[in-house]
């Protein structure tokens, strides 16, 4: 334990996320006052490096991913929470390339943090997914990753009676996956997460499959030197707002493959190319836009 002064917390706090460690920050919770011996204090949250808030430790043209991953033989199913926004996806993969796909799903998310089942620490090696991940993986005990327990904790936290409006009732890996998400995050935050509204169902194959070799290659949201400048995100993001620049992040790394949402982009695109008075006026709006998805994120869970 340690004790820092309260207006320079955020620098300490910063370096220990930075190094992989989790801070349970504890706060007074009776008045001195009238407080008879100790005075009370209690863990009010548990910051780690997947559930940061804090503005100087996130890129605020990137989301910062939570990831949970839930695998059996039948195949894998995978979770990402985005604490700062709300945005909860869930997937499910199959087939003798699950493995595969799933490691080039997790460079695209870049997780901050990945939580298993205890099991799957002796599988570990086993895992090539996992390859170069040891610094952000937490383990939370088995039982939370049953689909009874994970499906009745959804349920629980969106207040419905089933999840069958979502459309992933029978998506029971990535219900076990996103139900013990939930879960890890509930306990750290001590927050009911009102943010997170919906859960969001996403195919890898509804999109131009590219491998982690390819992503790098051509430098598509990273430079040969490891860095944002230079890539090819950086040349097309000329985005007003934080929030459009994570939405041409991800357009840049699951590119559509439907014709039909294709031409309706380019129609988009189009109309706005041919109207340049009212793409400078929107633009000029936009600049004075804050990052709204990060503020309503930080009032849900009082920070």
């Amino acid at each position: 334990m340690c004790g820092v002064p309260h207006h320079s917390s955020k620098s300490y706090i910063a370096k220990l996320i930075k190094s992989g460690k989790k801070v349970a920050i504890c706060e007074q919770t009776e008045d001195a006052k009238i407080a008879k011996g100790l005075v009370k204090r209690q863990v009010v949250r548990v910051v780690t490096p997947g559930t940061v808030l804090d503005d100087d430790l996130l890129d605020p043209k990137q989301n910062h991913f939570l990831v949970s991953i839930h695998s059996n033989t039948k195949g894998l199913g995978l979770a990402a929470l985005d604490i700062t926004t709300g945005l909860f996806k869930i997937t499910e993969l199959h087939g003798d390339n699950a493995d595969s796909l799933l490691a080039d799903e997790l460079d695209k998310l870049d997780p901050k943090e990945i939580i298993l089942p205890e099991i799957a620490k002796g599988k570990r090696k086993e895992a090539k997914w996992l390859e170069n991940r040891d610094d952000c993986l937490h383990f939370c005990e088995d039982w939370t990753f049953s689909h009874t327990e994970a499906y009745g904790q959804l349920v629980k936290h969106f207040q419905t009676s089933s999840l069958e409006g979502y459309g992933c009732e029978t998506l029971s890996l990535a219900i076990s996956a996103g139900g013990a998400l939930i879960r890890y995050i509930q306990e750290t935050q001590k927050s009911a997460l009102k943010h997170v509204s919906t859960i969001n169902i996403f195919n890898v194959h509804n999109f131009m499959l590219m491998d982690q070799a390819t992503v790098r290659s051509l430098e598509l949201v990273k430079s040969s030197d490891g860095e944002r400048k230079n890539s090819l995100l950086d040349i097309l993001d000329l985005s007003q707002t934080a929030m459009g620049a994570r939405h041409i992040r991800e357009w840049i790394l699951k590119p559509n493959i439907d014709i039909d949402l294709i031409r309706e982009r380019l129609e988009q695109v189009d109309f706005f190319k041919n109207d340049l008075m009212l793409r400078q006026a929107i633009r000029d709006q936009l600049k004075s836009m804050h990052d709204l998805e990060r503020l309503l994120g930080r009032i849900s869970l009082s920070v």
